[in-house]
């Protein structure tokens, strides 16, 4: 089990082997902005990865191609972008997503 620091909330997240990272937020009580429903298609839950880039899981084709499309939308994007519905990660990370909140809480994109 890895460990997940999602700022500016300031939560941490256990996430399990194999596990995307939105998933272990939901299974944890929390909503993560998304409007697919995390299928890798709507880029809306994007995470910047600010620490622990050499335990990230490998970026498997649906989630390249996601953010290749993303990127030629909104100019060149920063490499250390990735889509929370996507990511699993093999240890400790640190990401930056904002929106992530408590299930059921006004104002989230759900």
């Amino acid at each position: 089990m890895a460990n997940v620091r999602v700022e500016p909330l300031g939560i941490d997240l256990e996430v399990l082997p194999h596990e995307a990272l939105m998933d272990a937020a939901e299974r944890a009580g929390y909503d993560w902005p998304t409007i697919c429903g995390g299928v890798g298609m709507c880029t809306l839950c994007w995470v910047r990865v600010d620490e622990g880039f050499d335990r990230l899981g490998a970026m498997h084709e649906l989630e390249r191609e996601a953010l290749t499309a993303y990127r030629s939308r909104k100019g060149a994007l920063d490499p250390r972008i990735r889509l929370g519905c996507q990511l699993t990660v093999t240890g400790d990370v640190t990401v930056f997503k904002r929106g992530v909140d408590a299930a059921g809480r006004a104002g989230t994109y759900r």
